[in-house]
This record gives C-alpha cells, sequence and structure tokens, in this order.
C-alpha cells in the first residue's frame, strides 16, 4: 500500500492506493479518515501521482469528472450506494431521499445516509453534493465546511445554483 500527501484549498489531502487502484481519499483530520496521516512514500506509483494531479484540475476548476480506477470495499449495499453517488452531475446536489429513491431503498434513507457518510474516498464520490430534504449540510463540523466549500466552488465553476 502506498500513500501521497497532497495540500487543497480546504486542507491535506491524503490519497491511498496500490500499482493499479486508489484504495481511499481523505482529508486528514477528517472524521472520516479513521488513520493519522503517514508520509507520503518516497516512490509512490503513478497512478496516485494521476488522482493527485485530477484533484488539483478540480480545484482549479479544470475538471469535474474523475477518471481514475478505484476499489471500492464494502458491503453490496455500500458498494451501490457509493456508485450511485458517483451519478451526482458536478454542480448538482440531490437529497438523501432522492438517493434512496434511485437505490428502489426508500425504507433506508438512514442507513443510506450513514453509507454516505462513510465513504472512503472523498471527492472522486462526491458525498458533498448529497444533502438532506430541508437542502441543509450534514455531518460533523470540519466536513460541513468542506462540504459548503466545494458545493460553491462547484456552483462558481458550473453557474448553477445549488441551494
Amino acid at each position: 500500500m502506498f500513500n501521497l500527501l497532497m495540500d487543497s484549498p480546504i486542507g491535506l489531502i491524503e490519497i491511498k492506493g496500490n500499482e493499479h487502484t486508489i484504495t481511499g481519499v481523505y482529508f486528514t483530520g477528517s472524521r472520516k479518515d479513521k488513520t493519522a496521516p503517514k508520509d507520503s512514500n518516497s516512490s509512490v506509483p503513478d497512478i496516485l501521482k494521476d488522482c493527485a494531479l485530477q484533484i488539483l484540475e478540480y480545484f482549479e476548476g479544470k475538471r469535474e469528472v474523475f477518471d481514475i480506477p478505484v476499489i471500492l470495499k464494502g458491503t453490496e449495499l455500500q458498494r451501490l450506494v457509493w456508485q450511485e453517488v458517483q451519478n451526482v452531475q458536478y454542480g448538482k446536489t440531490i437529497t438523501f431521499s432522492e438517493l434512496a429513491k434511485s437505490l428502489n431503498r426508500l425504507n433506508a434513507v438512514m442507513v443510506i445516509g450513514q453509507m454516505v457518510h462513510n465513504n472512503p474516498i472523498q471527492l472522486l464520490i462526491p458525498d458533498h453534493r448529497i444533502i438532506t430534504e430541508e437542502r441543509i449540510l450534514t455531518g460533523h463540523e470540519d466536513d460541513i465546511y468542506r462540504k459548503d466549500w466545494l458545493i460553491r466552488h462547484e456552483q462558481r465553476h458550473n453557474g448553477d445554483s445549488l441551494f
């Protein structure tokens, strides 16, 4: 396993992966990051560097879709939820209920919400685009700040009103 640290406008990001796929993208210090940040490996595979470049392009407003292979480790439902989150277009938001409806699981909104919050590959799986019925952001304080920043960033580059 390899890791790469990169700066972003909203905090340090740790990218984790192997020679062929990305296994994690976390804002360090985020409650979603379950491990302490490590120093970047001195020699990392090109895929981690490519991922960092695509994230940089995203922050520069030059990229709306990521084209990096990822491994989604989790239950079948978790993988379905994370895959569906990837279908939410840049500059758009949907509610947790709309996400549950798209998965044909209206009775599992709370469970799906927890799966969204436990997303292991932030940015590439844009969980910041999933909001509550009341059109507000949820999560821990540091996550809310980042979600708000990311939505507004996409709004500036997309021209759409998200709230």
